[in-house]
């Protein structure tokens, strides 16, 4: 490509081309910029734009790739993979309602194609829809049987409707279509471990493991197998072996410092999430694990820098703001305590947690009405304490 764009520096093609190749090998700025060009000397090709929206789309810059998308479709509005692709923004970008319709579209153009119903059923359920979503990925398996990703797609329908029973019957028909796709095993593990059918998790990680012994991830998700069935020693173990394989898993190190804390082995489980925290230090997630680790050791004063540290990363995590809020509580800040609370039921306002956690502060400076109207909603939405 290089040396045909010197040949014919005029020429679209060669620019579109490379820009397509240097996104699949995962440059997205080089593929924009070639796109770009493409654009400039031919600026009613539709496909150049579809192109760039979805280098956009991989750098998670949903509004510029939409936007080109939808110069895309304005150019052409008869190819199904530009509604699609469209749709994927709207969905990924949180806006689940357009990607709906973008899908609809889509499936009117193209209406055998499997892949278009599976995405429009995860944007359903991500609505919340979770009987329209079955009914599309029903579909997709109508149109593509073999697919197993299909069948846990739709479990997790059944799932968030409380349908466990049902829901492990798709998991199992994943597994039989599994075969070799570790990534497959890896998710049956998953959702057979929230099933508490720790057994079957441990095996589906282990066939994972055996598929692509490499794959860091097979190896952490066998480990959260076995910290979920109370296995710290195996737990640690699995850990251990995927940062063998990777020493910068930082996953890797935050699971393994949740096992040695459930062996109450502080230093160590202190040490992995500090490990942790240097190779991503923009993940709350490490502060918020030293957080948990000192509250439940009665460390109130280290929790709440702690719990301070993971807000500075993260605003907009409910649980965080009840993590502070709960430990001001806890050192006797009761005051201090309820703008925390009230930041985490704007967040997430069926947390009848954080009720029953606000209501514990209004009791604490005086004001029982306010702290029985809070108890009141947090019995409301099912939560009476732990």
């Amino acid at each position: 490509f290089d040396r045909a764009i010197e040949l014919a520096p005029k020429w679209a093609d060669p620019f579109a081309q490379r820009g397509q190749a240097h996104s699949w090998a995962g440059n997205q700025d080089a593929a924009i910029a070639d796109f770009n060009q493409a654009i400039e000397l031919r600026p009613s090709d539709s496909w150049t734009f579809r192109a760039r929206g979805g280098s956009y789309h991989l750098k998670r810059q949903f509004v510029a790739a939409i936007l080109d998308y939808t110069r895309a479709i304005s150019l052409n509005d008869e190819i199904a993979d530009y509604w699609k692709a469209r749709a994927d923004s709207y969905r990924d970008s949180g806006n689940p309602s357009a990607a709906i319709l973008d899908y609809t579209r889509a499936i009117t153009l193209a209406p055998k194609v499997a892949a278009i119903y599976r995405e429009r059923g995860v944007a359903k359920h991500q609505a919340g829809q979770y009987d329209p979503a079955i009914e599309d990925f029903t579909t997709a398996i109508g149109l593509d049987s073999g697919n197993p990703d299909l069948y846990y797609q739709r479990a997790l329908s059944w799932r968030a409707q409380g349908y466990a029973d049902i829901a492990r019957l798709d998991i199992v028909r994943a597994e039989e279509r599994a075969g070799r796709l570790d990534w497959v095993w890896r998710l049956c593990a998953d959702f057979f471990s929230w099933l508490g059918d720790h057994p079957r998790a441990t095996a589906d990680a282990g066939k994972a493991i055996d598929i692509a012994p490499k794959q860091t991830e097979n190896w952490r998700t066998r480990g959260l197998a076995y910290l979920a069935s109370g296995d710290n020693t195996r737990a640690i173990a699995d850990f251990k072996e995927a940062l063998t394989i990777d020493p910068r898993d930082v996953w890797a190190n935050l699971y393994l410092g949740h096992a040695f804390e459930r062996l109450r082995n502080d230093a160590n489980a202190l040490a992995s999430y500090d490990r942790g925290s240097e190779l991503a230090p923009r993940a709350a997630e490490f502060w918020e694990a030293r957080g948990n680790l000192h509250f439940s050791r009665g460390r109130f004063d280290q929790a709440l820098i702690q719990y301070d540290g993971a807000l500075a990363r993260r605003t907009n995590f409910s649980g965080d703001w009840q993590n502070r809020g709960k430990t001001r509580l806890a050192r006797q800040d009761a005051k201090g305590a309820i703008p925390d609370f009230d930041r985490a039921i704007e967040l997430a306002p069926k947390s009848g947690e954080a009720y029953l956690q606000r209501a514990q502060a209004w009791r604490s400076v005086g004001d029982l009405t306010r702290a029985e109207s809070d108890a009141a909603t947090a019995r409301s939405l099912g939560y009476r304490g732990p």
